[in-house]
């Protein structure tokens, strides 16, 4: 192999690391955002709004990620920002839930 090719093997190697990283990321962070809203609707204690919020903060980098591969040229671009706008979405909702509960309106959550 040439060194040039050597190269965008390695380059195609490391960009797809950093994509399954980022879907990882991104499935984790959704994942203790569930956790943590479920356990706050059902209990009202506040300490579960920790993983909660702490994977907001992981989905949102995660989302970041993602998009900058989507707009990077990647292909999948349609898919990738869908996927992305479809979580910004799925979290606005989240969002408001929590903040029913959060408010004492746990029913209107439920």
């Amino acid at each position: 192999q040439s060194q040039e090719q050597e190269l965008r093997l390695n380059r195609a190697y490391l960009e797809t690391t950093e994509y399954l990283d980022a879907t990882y990321v991104a499935e984790h962070a959704t994942l203790q955002i569930i956790r943590g809203q479920r356990g706050f609707l059902l209990t009202g204690n506040p300490r579960y709004l920790v993983p909660y919020r702490e994977g907001k903060e992981e989905l949102a980098g995660a989302l970041t990620r993602l998009r900058a591969f989507s707009w990077a040229g990647h292909g999948k671009h349609e898919e990738l920002e869908r996927l992305v706008v479809q979580s910004e979405a799925y979290m606005l909702v989240q969002n408001e839930i929590v903040g029913f509960a959060n408010s004492g309106n746990r029913e209107t959550a439920m």
